[in-house]
């Protein structure tokens, strides 16, 4: 990972900012756009002879980087929880932004789009429950047997969760058991 890891120090020591060329009217913030970021990042990957790509997996957004000459890669991956086409078009773009952001060390938004200040949550607290979310969301997809999703369920249960996280791990199980079966 030595090589990828000099190509992404050189891409943060240029302290790049991107402008923020799109308005979130629902929260009254801006943000950088895919398209901003693939406009001025895919030049520069190119000519360092990395790939990017994205792919979905088993219900997640995956982002690849890949150093074509020694293999190296890095990945960044969000869950993916629309099944209606449309939505989940809108979904996939999104977390591509997010997903790059991540790898290239982009600052893509005005904290989360004013999620978090709408919400009533503090920045602490609100990125505890994001990450114990993907926790969840990671067990519920590694889980292999139709039945311990059930189980997995319940043990959620017991944490005394928000409605909005019980909606989200009962996506997660519903979607798990769909493909389960379905395969």
């Amino acid at each position: 990972m030595e090589e990828m890891f000099k190509i992404l120090f050189k891409y943060q020591n240029e302290q790049i900012k991107l402008k923020k060329d799109a308005d979130n009217p629902f929260f009254k913030s801006k943000y950088v756009t895919l398209d901003n970021i693939l406009e001025h990042y895919i030049p520069k990957l190119n000519e360092d002879g990395i790939l990017c790509f994205h792919t979905v997996q088993e219900k997640e957004l995956v982002t690849s980087l890949i150093l074509i000459k020694t293999g190296e890669q890095i990945q960044s991956k969000f869950p993916l929880h629309n099944t209606d086409p449309q939505k989940q078009g809108s979904e996939i773009s999104y977390w591509k932004r997010y997903n790059l952001g991540c790898l290239l060390n982009i600052q893509t938004d005005t904290d989360d789009d004013g999620n978090i200040a709408s919400s009533g949550w503090n920045t602490k607290d609100y990125y505890k429950w994001k990450i114990d979310m993907y926790d969840w969301s990671a067990r519920v997809k590694e889980e292999t047997d139709v039945n311990a999703l059930d189980v997995i369920y319940k043990e959620f249960l017991q944490l005394n969760p928000t409605q909005k996280q019980k909606d989200w791990i009962i996506i997660d199980c519903k979607d798990r058991k769909d493909y389960l079966l379905n395969k």
